[in-house]
């Protein structure tokens, strides 16, 4: 039996606890949502024309940096990652915005290459703070896209459940992310935090970026 998702209650008790110890844990504040759709699309955009230029073949992303683990046995991880969105010319402000490809099941989104998607501020040409995190799903043959809501308590989670002294990225040496089903959503968890983002792939045309 699937475990109920925390109500309205215990995710307000939760968000207002992870927040409190995000503040020194490297939490933004959240960005509104038409910054974040905006911030998001700086990030598909560039993916979308490095597939066109592949021939729409989304076996190119299979050639992106890989990000390997020194210390635990795992495959390969595929990020794409655009750097500096948003700063001004003479590089200042800004996020950098990272990626992840998730190793889904085939039947638990079929047609969909599914991302978690981070965005790191940076503040004096430094990354400063975890500012927002998205799953976005992708048609696997065509430029069509989905995007989860955003979810405050889970960036909190996060950022709290890091390493203060480890550098500030997205994703992380030690995130580990994992989709799964909760119907009518798709989840994607992130384990060591027990941070929970969703999405869903069969909403209308607004749910895109």
């Amino acid at each position: 039996m699937r475990r109920a998702e925390p109500g309205a209650a215990s995710r307000r008790w939760l968000l207002l606890t992870a927040c409190a110890v995000a503040l020194s844990a490297g939490a933004a504040e959240p960005l509104m949502e038409a910054a974040a759709r905006d911030l998001f699309a700086r990030w598909s955009g560039p993916l979308d024309a490095q597939l066109a230029a592949a021939g729409g073949d989304p076996v190119v992303l299979v050639r992106q940096p890989l990000l390997r683990s020194p210390q635990q046995l795992r495959p390969a991880r595929i990020v794409f990652g655009v750097l500096d969105a948003g700063a001004d010319a003479a590089g200042r402000g800004g996020w950098d915005l990272n990626g992840l490809l998730l190793d889904a099941p085939r039947a638990l989104a079929p047609g969909w290459l599914l991302f978690i998607v981070g965005a790191v501020e940076r503040r004096d040409g430094r990354p400063a703070a975890l500012a927002e995190v998205r799953v976005l799903a992708r048609r696997d043959d065509a430029p069509v896209w989905r995007i989860g809501p955003g979810d405050e308590a889970a960036v909190a989670m996060l950022a709290a459940a890091r390493d203060p002294s480890a550098a500030l990225r997205f994703p992380a040496e030690r995130d580990r992310f994992r989709a799964e089903a909760c119907a009518p959503w798709l989840c994607v968890r992130e384990l060591g935090s027990g941070a929970v983002w969703h999405i869903r792939l069969d909403g209308p045309a607004a749910a895109e970026p």
